[in-house]
């Protein structure tokens, strides 16, 4: 029978098997067989029974060989439901039943299959298997929510500082076969909120016997210290804390009322006797051991008045929020233990604003900046210079570096390295800078070995004369600190264009000449024409002057617009070029821009003025010496107008890069300098921009194009 169909309709068992095929069958589908000259003349049905008698797989001679049919079993019920897996829209755990009989599924009737429910007599086959289900279970999430932030919302909102808690993980197991790292498991409640009268948590370390010492500004206390109880058994019993902070009490060094052993740095040296931990606030130096706290900076010590003086960070008195535990990159306090000597050295890296300098603080960068105005209409513009705390002209190093000796309980020296880093090892350590390297130079130390060294000593007797020549052995070893330099940058960018010099244009002709320059605050060309033997001064940027042959051009000092730049003149009849104009250098070896007056235009007559920047070196022409003042030296470079000279561009990228500058002829050029390579230019001095990964050196070599600059520094 089959379920839908009509009464003696055939089945074709054989060809119905869909995911589960039924091992024995019996199909309607009928096989042909040939008898002796007869084609297709016996019929039969295809099967598959158990326990079969085919007469055909009967050896002939023997009983049933002779039979004309076939018999065996197979079966027309199976118990039981196939389970497969399978794509489906329906979520079938999320079905329903509406009945125990057909309107109920496995595994919904029991865990197990109940035989019961797959009984012909109690669910019959001809009623499928029927459930309910909701289709929204079905339905695929197409849609999307919008939404927007509230109109004064701030990255603040989204961030919250604790400064007094602690999170921790939960407990590392020690068993070798441990499946999961239980120290990278943070549970939300596995936090320990310390009272807010100690002060900001500083740091939390791990010390011996697995306590944990927790520094504040003005506390410091010892957690999970395990105490030792006396018991019959040969081995000593150990308690200890699994609760970390909110088991047992901790232990406290001290109970004052303005504080005792705080710390404000993360500055910890783990060293034989204990740990050393410094207090700036106090002016006190600690060793924490086991039976308590050690004054190292007590009255007696030798230095009780000094590092009350000035074991507190002065810049603080300055700018009182300051950031100073960064000892790598500026500010803070660290050290290292000198196992060799047994010596504790703590360096401190403290600076003060010099006297007259307006230096501001930026919490939020953690720079320090002075500012200065481009220009004050119709927009001001303010651009912020940050300044490293190395720079002497703004920042008095108050910084020192001293040594204990952990054997005579002394302070036993001071020092004159102060670096920014330690790093020890057995029986030696090392020192660091964290500088940046200003050229490609490289210092070495050269020297000539000397002879060894006699000595001669001279032994008279009465009878004789004796001479001992004793030889001493070189000392070849080199004490020193070795600084390895870090050429990269971090830091904010601030665009505020190219840089912006006075330039001074002469026309030394007859006819009118033109010229054209990109104005400091536009990126729109200005043309012009000077009048014969005319001098203007404009306010451009760094190299973007150019102008016809016959137009001497002379950049000077930095500035924001033409008003600047005014040319200070003198009446002269003067028109033609004077026998003695000569070329000077005029070198500024201080921090501040310098001028150079009196000097006199060798083809006009005119007087003019010349800026020379901090810390640069520029060459004027002039009739005269020019009057220079303090800081500012001038030097005879040589006969005539000298406005050329030879520079070296060092390329120390991976790309190719274009360096723009103007020739000897006041034409603009861009100079190809290929990837880690260098090449020579003749250029108007000044008139070279400087581009990123380009290092410029030169200026001392006289030169009217690039054929007389071809290794003029080899």
């Amino acid at each position: 029978n089959r379920v839908g169909a009509p009464d003696d309709s055939d089945i074709f068992y054989d060809e119905i098997g869909n995911v589960a095929y039924p091992k024995y069958w019996h199909s309607a589908r009928s096989i042909l067989y040939n008898y002796n000259q007869y084609a297709n003349i016996i019929s039969i049905k295809a099967h598959e029974f158990d326990c079969a008698n085919d007469p055909s797989t009967i050896p002939a001679g023997t009983i049933n060989s002779t039979r004309t049919y076939y018999d065996g079993y197979f079966y027309l019920f199976a118990y039981g439901i196939p389970n497969f897996y399978c794509e489906s829209s329906y979520n079938l755990d999320l079905r329903q039943a509406f009945n125990n009989r057909e309107g109920d599924f496995w595994p919904h009737v029991s865990t197990n299959i109940p035989d019961d429910w797959l009984q012909e007599s109690f669910v019959t086959i001809a009623q499928d298997n029927t459930y309910y289900y909701n289709v929204t279970y079905s339905k695929q999430n197409k849609e999307n929510f919008f939404s927007h932030l509230p109109v004064d919302f701030t990255n603040d909102m989204c961030n919250t500082y604790f400064p007094f808690r602690a999170i921790y993980s939960d407990v590392q197991s020690t068993y070798s076969n441990e499946a999961s790292n239980n120290w990278l498991i943070y549970r939300p409640v596995s936090t320990f909120d310390f009272p807010q009268n100690y002060g900001k948590l500083i740091s939390l370390d791990g010390i011996q016997n697995k306590a944990v010492l927790a520094r504040f500004e003005n506390k410091t206390l010892l957690y999970n210290k395990l105490l030792t109880i006396d018991t019959s058994n040969p081995k000593a019993a150990y308690v200890g804390n699994s609760q970390l902070f909110a088991g047992a009490p901790p232990i406290d060094f001290a109970e004052t009322d303005l504080g005792y052993v705080g710390s404000q740095n993360k500055m910890l040296l783990k060293i034989p006797q204990g740990q050393v931990s410094v207090d700036a606030k106090r002016g006190q130096v600690f060793i924490l051991t086991e039976q308590g706290a050690i004054d190292l900076s007590q009255f007696g010590s030798g230095l009780n008045r000094f590092f009350t003086d000035h074991l507190a960070f002065e810049i603080k008195r300055y700018f009182p929020d300051v950031y100073t535990d960064n000892n790598y990159t500026g500010i803070g306090l660290h050290g290292v233990y000198d196992s060799k000597f047994d010596r504790v050295i703590i360096s401190k890296l403290d600076y003060i604003p010099q006297p007259g300098k307006l230096v501001k603080y930026d919490e939020d960068t953690r720079e320090f900046y002075t500012e200065r105005t481009l220009q004050t209409s119709p927009t001001p513009i303010v651009v912020r210079d940050v300044l490293d705390l190395n720079n002497e002209e703004y920042f008095c190093n108050k910084s020192w570096t001293l040594s204990y000796n952990v054997n005579t309980k002394s302070w036993v020296s001071f020092h004159s390295y102060i670096p920014n880093f330690y790093i020890a090892e057995n029986n030696f350590f090392y020192s660091g800078l964290n500088s940046c390297c200003d050229d490609a130079t490289l210092d070495v130390i050269s020297a000539i070995v000397l002879p060894p060294a006699s000595t001669t000593t001279t032994t008279s007797t009465s009878s004789s004369t004796t001479s001992t020549t004793t030889t001493a052995a070189p000392d070849c070893n080199i004490v020193g600190t070795v600084v390895v330099n870090d050429c990269s940058l971090e830091g904010t960018a601030i665009n505020i264009s190219e840089e912006c010099l006075c330039y001074t244009l002469t026309n030394t002709t007859s006819n009118p000449s033109a010229y054209s320059y990109m104005p400091c605050l536009t990126s729109t060309p200005i043309p012009g024409t000077l009048d014969p033997y005319e001098t203007i001064g404009v306010c451009a940027k760094n190299g973007s002057v150019t102008a016809v042959m016959g137009v001497d051009v002379f950049p000077g000092g930095t500035c924001s617009d033409d008003a600047e730049c005014t040319i200070i003149t003198t009446t002269s009849t003067t028109t033609t070029q004077c026998p003695n104009c000569k070329t000077y250098t005029l070198e500024n070896e201080t921090n501040s821009s310098k001028t150079a007056t009196n000097l006199v235009y060798c083809d006009t007559g005119l007087i003019y003025s010349f800026t020379v920047p901090a810390n640069s070196t520029l060459h004027a022409c002039s009739c005269n010496a020019p009057t220079v003042p303090t800081g500012l030296t001038s030097t005879e470079f040589g006969s005539g107008c000298t406005t050329c000279f030879c520079y070296t561009l060092t390329n120390i990228t991976g790309e190719d890069i274009y360096v723009p500058y103007t020739n000897c002829s006041g034409q603009y050029y861009e100079h190809l300098v290929e990837a880690y390579s260098l090449s020579y230019i003749c250029a108007i001095e000044g008139s070279i921009i400087t581009r990123t990964g380009i290092s410029i050196n030169g200026g001392t070599v006289s030169c009217t194009d690039n054929v007389d600059c071809d290794c003029w520094d080899c």
